[in-house]
């Protein structure tokens, strides 16, 4: 049997077809990243309400644009550990505080990175891809987890939806104690 040499227009199809599957998986990349940082955001913003209700600042637009837009997501946590510290709420939800410590270590990985696939990875559905950050526009250098598959970032997803959802009740556990101290916090121009 001859071995048939490939033909201009085999090539030209191989290459088109290679690259709509590239654009598919890169679509899926970015859409799989894309819930992972929507549902960290999300869960920023519960842990915004937690201080807030915390706080209870009497112009609340103000205390979020001086305050809390101000501070950093690390920052946010470690506030929201010393309130759940505060009102002895700490025990109940130190398990899922630090889950959310590390969704937001890997947060900060995915929203300071690029995603690039290992060669042709990219014709595998379970393919594989690397982040590398980029420090500027000429230079790139590897993360040093550099390689994770889709199934790992999917699992990043649902662990973040689902610290999300665990998370709805904080606010209102965090509010029920401290209604009872909050007579004893005291704020100029309540006297």
């Amino acid at each position: 049997m001859a071995v048939r040499e490939p033909t201009e227009r085999s090539v030209k199809a191989e290459v088109a077809e290679r690259f709509l599957r590239f654009q598919d998986a890169q679509q899926t990349l970015h859409k799989i990243r894309g819930e992972y940082l929507h549902s960290m955001i999300q869960i920023e913003e519960l842990i915004d309400g937690v201080i807030i209700a915390y706080f209870k600042p009497d112009e609340a637009s103000q205390f979020i644009e001086w305050m809390v837009s101000r501070v950093s997501f690390s920052g946010k946590l470690e506030v929201l550990r010393r309130i759940l510290q505060e009102v002895d709420l700490w025990t109940t939800y130190k398990d899922l505080w630090r889950r959310i410590d590390q969704l937001r270590s890997e947060r900060n990985r995915f929203a300071h990175s690029g995603l690039s696939f290992i060669e042709n990875s990219f014709l595998d559905p379970e393919g594989e891809f690397t982040l590398t950050r980029h420090h500027s526009a000429k230079q790139t250098r590897p993360d040093p987890n550099t390689t994770i598959g889709v199934r790992s970032l999917e699992a990043l997803v649902n662990n973040a939806q689902s610290a999300l959802v665990e998370f709805l009740p904080v606010e209102a556990d965090v509010l029920a104690r401290h209604g009872e101290l909050a007579e004893v916090f005291w704020r100029p121009g309540l006297e």
